[in-house]
Order: structure tokens, then sequence, then C-alpha cells
């Protein structure tokens, strides 16, 4: 919708009744690399949402791997990650 229409984060976040920032990180999980989404999918156990988000902050696709990897050996919550 953004490229599509020219639409702002905002304006989506009104069309389907989510906040701002709800639409941002939303947005960002899109960031993550292939190989994260793999094995995201695969595994056991998964981190909540909000630490894909932290982990999607991460531009290099070998450490959102290892961050990844971390979180869900160590069952790491946001502030982990993020730290």
């Amino acid at each position: 919708m953004m490229e599509r229409h020219g639409y702002s984060q905002t304006e989506i976040g009104r069309i389907v009744g989510k906040k701002q920032n709800t639409v941002s990180d939303a947005l960002s999980l899109r960031r993550l690399s292939e190989e994260v989404e793999a094995r995201y999918r695969t595994s056991d156990t998964r981190p909540g949402e909000n630490v894909l988000v932290e982990i999607a902050r991460e531009t290099d696709a070998a450490r959102q791997l290892e961050l990844l990897a971390e979180a869900l050996e160590f069952r790491l919550g946001v502030r982990a990650v993020r730290a």
C-alpha cells in the first residue's frame, strides 16, 4: 500500500485499525533474512514477535541468525536481544 498508493505508515494504521508503531514493527519483519525466517518457522520454541522485531533491526544477515540462535537457545526476551 505504501509503494503502490503512497500511503504513510500512519495512514495504513488508520485503515487497518492499528497504531503507526505497530505498522512499523510489522514492516520491519520484512528485513529478516530468509535463513532467519526459515529457522524461526521450523523451531520448536519460538520467541515472540517483539524479539523478531529487535532481530530485524540488525542489518547484517549473519548477525540476525546469531541473535535468533541465541534467543532460541537461551529463551531470550527483547531486552536481552537488544543488549
